[in-house]
């Protein structure tokens, strides 16, 4: 019975299969978002200013890039609650901001440790993987381990897709070796073959350059999803549009999250909101039950988040 209530409870954020093109109501129940960076580039007074604005429009869950292990520990108990995650590869021990990244391995998080963090549950995810600005395919040997580690401990994958800031965008000194090809998401086939039951998550995804490459991996390989930051806040609202009606017709829409990558959040919400052909019960799975189910929430959590 108890399974049954949390399968019932779940299903209220899950897009139904009909997925009715209509207008709805504001959307005013809580959101996951799926992409946001630890003090990335920024003072502690804008990090504060970023823990407001989950606060103020419903963030109950953020998934945490970190690029330190010092910066672990700093968010362990943070006032906003956190999924934590490592983000690397970064060329030279430097994150693309150049600020310091796991500068003891190079760039790259020691193996004991990461499994030591997993065990200990003070990391539940690894990413952002930003092999596309380190300039190696996701089949690289130096990753192997990695990938091998997310399958073996059950822990999701955000990988960088799509392409990057073009040369004029980057930080001075950022990734000499940046390959924008490195963002199809087509190059995770293999890690999919290999890993059958590793759990990815596409970010700023699908993107406006791979729609077709990140549509048809996600339709390949269901523990494939996708969140779409970048696409909606900084990308023509009908470029955001556009994309997300593809995914929608292309029958995917139970598996796109919302992200916002440090964005202002209201925005994009706004903008969310805005889109003529969202039903409720599609705003409802994108702010918050994709998300859900993905990141394999229990009940308990789900409750919490609602208030229950």
């Amino acid at each position: 019975m108890a399974r049954l209530l949390f399968l019932l409870l779940l299903s209220r954020f899950l897009p139904n299969p009909g997925f009715a093109q209509s207008l709805s109501t504001p959307y005013e129940g809580p959101i996951i978002d799926m992409h946001l960076h630890a003090d990335r580039g920024t003072s502690m007074q804008d990090w504060e200013g970023v823990l407001q604005g989950l606060e103020t429009h419903g963030v109950v869950l953020s998934v945490l890039s970190v690029d330190d292990s010092a910066r672990v520990h700093r968010h362990e108990n943070p006032p906003a609650r956190f999924q934590v995650g490592p983000a690397f590869p970064c060329y030279e021990g430097r994150f693309p901001k150049m600020d310091p990244c796991f500068e003891e391995g190079d760039g790259w998080p020691s193996l004991d440790w990461l499994r030591d963090q997993y065990e200990s549950g003070r990391l539940r995810t690894m990413g952002e993987l930003i092999y596309v600005y380190y300039g190696i395919p996701p089949t690289d040997r130096r990753l192997a381990s990695y990938w091998e580690l997310a399958e073996e401990l059950d822990i999701p994958v955000g990988v960088h897709v799509g392409r990057g800031p073009p040369p004029q965008g980057r930080t001075e000194g950022c990734c000499p070796h940046f390959n924008d090809d490195l963002g199809d998401p087509s190059l995770l086939v293999p890690i999919l073959q290999r890993h059958p039951d590793i759990r990815i998550w596409l970010m700023h995804a699908p993107g406006w350059d791979y729609v077709e490459e990140a549509i048809a991996l996600m339709h390949a390989y269901p523990n494939v999803y996708a969140e779409m930051s970048i696409i909606n806040s900084i990308m023509p609202q009908e470029m955001h549009e556009a994309v997300l009606r593809a995914v929608l017709d292309a029958g995917l829409g139970d598996r796109i999250m919302f992200g916002s990558d440090n964005m202002p959040i209201g925005p994009i919400i706004e903008r969310i909101e805005a889109v003529p052909f969202l039903s409720e019960e599609q705003k409802r799975a994108i702010f918050y039950g994709n998300a859900a189910q993905f990141l394999l929430l229990n009940e308990e959590e789900i409750n919490g988040h609602h208030g229950l």
